[in-house]
């Protein structure tokens, strides 16, 4: 995911010094003051980093029960951008526990909130996360769907970062299926669009085309 406190942003410090910023102690001004609200959206950020943190280190049962307790902390202060993005988010630790099914229930809550938000990027995001775990388990007409929908949402608003990570997915999509010259052009189609030194140097896009790049039947 790519804006906010999500799974393409990095992850600065070590996991102690991410954990004990969580349990800072709030500011004056009341339980339900501004000064109380804004250090709850705060430790929102950063229990999600701290969750993004742990997962990336390899260990998702432990991000799994650090983004649950983000996703009841977002809820409990109306964060809801941050609130969609963790349900995203949970999706795809679910995905790295082989969880298809919990998966698949994250990835559309995610997608249900952010088009409720009329946030078109994030629900972009989303839908490609959704198509691509569709399309590992064999849905290809609704994988198909979901990536439709999420192109539309995306591509008027010509963010070259949500795009390449969506045409990568495409790419990986196609491989999976046996579709070679589709992974090819929807591979070549995100390698025209990175084209800046911060995209470059992106780590959840490269990833994203290290597997795309990667002879079908090994994705």
């Amino acid at each position: 995911v790519r804006r906010g406190s999500t799974a393409g942003e990095r992850v600065l410090g070590d996991a102690d010094e991410v954990r004990g910023a969580g349990h800072r102690r709030r500011p004056g001004g009341g339980r339900f003051g501004r000064a109380w609200i804004a250090s709850r959206w705060w430790e929102c950020n950063t229990r999600c980093n701290l969750g993004l943190l742990l997962y990336h280190l390899g260990e998702p049962d432990a991000a799994k029960s650090e983004l649950e307790r983000t996703l009841a902390l977002a809820k409990s202060v109306g964060h809801r951008r941050l609130e969609a993005t963790v349900l995203c988010n949970l999706g795809i630790v679910a995905e790295a526990r082989n969880d298809l099914e919990h998966a698949d229930d994250r990835y559309r809550e995610a997608v249900s909130l952010a088009a409720e938000l009329t946030d078109d990027l994030l629900e972009a995001q989303f839908r490609g996360y959704l198509g691509l775990l569709l399309a590992k388990g064999g849905h290809l007409a609704e994988s198909t769907v979901e990536f439709t929908r999420a192109a539309e949402k995306a591509e008027p608003r010509s963010d070259p970062a949500v795009l390449a990570l969506l045409y990568c997915q495409r790419a990986i999509a196609s491989g999976v299926s046996g579709d070679e010259p589709a992974r090819q052009d929807w591979l070549s189609r995100a390698d025209r669009l990175v084209t800046s030194d911060d995209l470059k140097a992106d780590a959840e896009l490269a990833q994203a085309f290290a597997t795309a790049r990667r002879s079908p039947s090994l994705n």
